[in-house]
This record gives structure tokens, C-alpha cells and sequence, in this order.
């Protein structure tokens, strides 16, 4: 499963793993009535990575100015 969404994206990074994974925490918590059954985890993962890479691609900036001074 993991493959296929690497593969979808062409390829993941670490780091890019590890804020969207942030990001996706942080959204659950602030939204619990709109969380994902046990049946749809794996889609609404795949979604979000997606959406957040195709998100980076097309406006490179903005991850560029979010991960500039952070170290």
C-alpha cells in the first residue's frame, strides 16, 4: 500500500512524511467528528499525502518558507 501511494507521488520524503503526518494529527484532533472509520484510514491517508504533494509541486514557496527556518 505504502508503494502505491510513494509511487502515485513519485516518491516521498522524510520530511515531507513527517509534516504532512503533523499536520494530519493536528487536523483529526481539531476536527474528531469528521474522523476517518477504522475502514477509510487508508484512504483518507492517501488523500491527504496527495493533495499535500501536489499542493508542494505547484506552490513550492510555501514549503519553502515553512521549512526555511526551521531546523
Amino acid at each position: 500500500w505504502w508503494e502505491n501511494v510513494a509511487e502515485s507521488v513519485n516518491g516521498l520524503t522524510t520530511e515531507f512524511l513527517n509534516r504532512e503526518f503533523a499536520k494530519m494529527g493536528a487536523w483529526l484532533t481539531e476536527n474528531p467528528a469528521r474522523l476517518p472509520r477504522a475502514k477509510g484510514l487508508k484512504t483518507f491517508i492517501r488523500h491527504w499525502l496527495t493533495k499535500a504533494y501536489d499542493d508542494d509541486r505547484r506552490k513550492p514557496w510555501l514549503t519553502q518558507k515553512k521549512t526555511a527556518g526551521v531546523r
